[in-house]
């Protein structure tokens, strides 16, 4: 629950305290004295929503406010000096809780803004959400100059575009605005997130964008495409741009989920969309790829092929991408040369009896995968899952977890042996002719009668009196 907190004078100083935590942070003369303001806090140390680092500049008001701001009604100055602190003073930037309940015009916002961001060099996160307020600089044609400013913070790691859906359209943004605050941030970007927005441009914006991901931004670690929306020209130019992260140095996650298939039923061409998943299961560097978007059986056989040698990618997350039987079997066949992939996720697709009993045969061998997820994938039957259960209770100790729809007896069986997998079941057999180690597993197990009587089964000779 939000604290209620004051700004008064002590000593001199304008102060900022709560009443409730007795919290008092020294703000000198960041607020005109002569002015009763009221403000929010969350927590200590922190206003509307995001951190102060530090409040301790002697700011006068005049200094707050910027060329182009004296015109601002005296009702507004407070409005727009807790504006200015906190673009300055905050680590964490989120403009929909600094700009949504502003009073001032967008011209005012933009010059108090760019003023702050140019002083403050804190900040290594900004969330671009404030919709009415880019929609207004897009009209103005001043976006690029605000972008380029957020992207030129000196600490900027973390930058996230993310709007909530609109009832019948997304936010129209322009590539060219995203290119530009990539530039000026260049190699020092860590993570990138673009959500719920149309990326509108022309060709030469996306390939301007390609070019500015590939070859500036080579410190990226982490990449979310989230429920993104392009024009029907333009689909092909985001498959070049996912080939292009494949060539970065220091990525580890690609998350690509939902990509607008709600939208207008976009999927990923035969051959480009072919192209740039090869060229992601071909990164050296990424370990995490996750997709939610309809791919053809060529291009999971593509994805199965390159992975069979992949000696860096730990996780595949491929969440209803239609994935049929005969996908699910070059999947497996990738399982029994693979031994990098430990998270195999395989929800929501059209995988029957046929593809998870190739799975199960696949684990036979393959001793390194720790989790596999087939939930969701309803043309399973008893029939498949008993397979898996087989295939838990004789050949693999190695998996920690399986999550499927299988219920009654063979889903029960399934979690029984998940179950003594985690309590180190191979390390029990594999020294079960060992009295002292069987004794600590008789102790491990004393309140589950179930794996009392697996244990023992495994070898009676250990429950025979000595004469």
């Amino acid at each position: 629950m939000m604290n209620n907190i004051t700004a008064t004078t002590i000593n001199g100083n304008s102060v900022i305290y709560s009443p409730e935590e007795a919290t008092v942070l020294e703000a000198s003369d960041a607020f005109d004295d002569t002015n009763d303001i009221t403000a929010t806090s969350i927590n200590s140390g922190t206003l509307m929503g995001v951190n102060i680092v530090s409040t301790s500049a002697a700011l006068e008001a005049d200094e707050i406010m910027n060329t182009g701001t004296d015109t601002i009604p005296a009702s507004s100055k407070i409005d727009a000096n807790a504006m200015s602190l906190l673009a300055e003073q905050v680590d964490r930037i989120n403009f929909s809780d600094l700009l949504d309940d502003s009073t001032l015009c967008t011209e005012d916002i933009l010059n108090i803004i760019l003023a702050s961001l140019s002083r403050n060099t804190v900040a290594h996160e900004v969330t671009l959400n404030s919709r009415p307020f880019l929609e207004d600089l897009i009209a103005t044609e001043r976006l690029e100059t605000f972008m380029t400013a957020v992207g030129a913070l000196p600490n900027l790691t973390r930058l996230f575009v993310q709007f909530s859906l609109q009832p019948g359209d997304l936010f129209a943004f322009p590539t060219s605005a995203l290119t530009k605050a990539l530039a000026a941030c260049g190699h020092r970007l860590e993570y990138l997130e673009v959500a719920w927005v149309h990326l509108s441009g022309t060709h030469e914006d996306f390939e301007e964008l390609r070019q500015m991901l590939q070859n500036q931004c080579t410190g990226l670690v982490e990449v979310k495409f989230r429920n993104l929306c392009f024009s029907r020209h333009n689909d092909r130019c985001m498959e070049t741009i996912l080939a292009s992260l494949a060539k970065l140095p220091k990525l580890k996650e690609l998350f690509l989920l939902d990509a607008n298939r709600i939208l207008h039923g976009w999927t990923m061409s035969h051959i480009g969309g072919t192209r740039a998943l090869r060229q992601l299961c071909q990164s050296t560097s990424l370990k995490t790829l996750c997709v939610m978007l309809p791919l053809s059986e060529v291009q999971i056989a593509a994805i199965a092929e390159r992975l069979s040698n992949n000696s860096t990618l730990e996780h595949l997350a491929l969440f209803r991408c239609t994935i049929s039987d005969l996908g699910c079997s070059a999947l497996a066949d990738m399982l029994r040369i693979n031994t990098k992939l430990q998270i195999l996720r395989l929800d929501d697709n059209l995988i029957g009896d046929t593809g998870c009993i190739d799975l199960a045969k696949a684990l036979h061998t393959n001793k390194t995968l720790r989790i596999l997820d087939i939930k969701g994938n309803k043309r399973i039957s008893e029939t498949g899952f008993a397979s898996l259960s087989r295939m838990l209770e004789f050949e693999n100790y190695a998996i920690m977890g399986l999550d499927s729809d299988a219920s009654n007896d063979v889903g029960a069986q399934i979690d029984f042996f998940i179950e003594l997998n985690e309590q180190a079941r191979k390390v029990f057999l594999s020294h079960c002719d060992n009295r002292d180690v069987f004794v600590v597993c008789l102790h491990s197990f004393e309140n589950h009668l179930n794996a009392l009587f697996y244990y023992l089964r495994a070898n009676p000779t250990m429950c025979q009196l000595d004469t």
